[in-house]
């Protein structure tokens, strides 16, 4: 064989082995899974061996160490104005916390988000996250996701279903 064919087959597999890396190196395909957070707020979370669901302050928080993810949740209308209260108290905590050193990057980063909600993105450069708080003033659901990845959240956010259970009593 010529030195031209052999030089071409080499380029050839250099091509084919950088482009299979490069591949594996970005196609970061997450697999999601559907989780009713009650009964009028769904969202899709990562599937991870690795989610931790726990109570802080009668909230839920959902920790998913393998995709870095935290979530929480609570719904307003559930428990009487003093718990209510008390559990929005918590989460602007958590939310300020968060949203310390961090900015706004709703108005040009994401389609899902209501600034008419006061809903909104922040990246924190400092410490490498995303976080968003999205609300949903009919049903009371409020989310506060946290993640390193902001299209994780972007798929959160997409994802979330809001339903206004209509439940009719008869007054007969």
């Amino acid at each position: 064989m010529n030195k031209k064919r052999i030089i071409g087959i080499l380029i050839i597999l250099i091509v084919i082995v950088a482009a299979v890396g490069l591949y594996l190196f970005y196609n970061n395909d997450v697999e999601y899974n559907n989780v009713q957070l009650s009964d009028t707020c769904s969202i899709e979370m990562p599937v991870s061996n690795n989610i931790t669901n726990k109570t802080i302050e009668n909230m839920t928080a959902l920790n998913d160490t393998e995709h870095k993810v935290s979530i929480l949740y609570y719904n307003s209308y559930d428990s009487g104005l003093a718990e209510s209260v008390a559990k929005a108290v918590v989460y602007d905590t958590y939310f300020e916390s968060y949203k310390t050193g961090a900015i706004d990057i709703t108005q040009n980063e994401s389609q899902y988000v209501n600034k008419a909600n006061n809903d909104s993105i922040w990246y924190n450069k400092e410490d490498n996250y995303y976080m968003a708080s999205v609300g949903n003033s009919t049903t009371h659901d409020n989310l506060l996701v946290i993640s390193e990845n902001k299209d994780i959240i972007e798929h959160i956010l997409g994802s979330i279903r809001y339903v206004k259970n209509n439940n009719m009593e008869n007054t007969n």
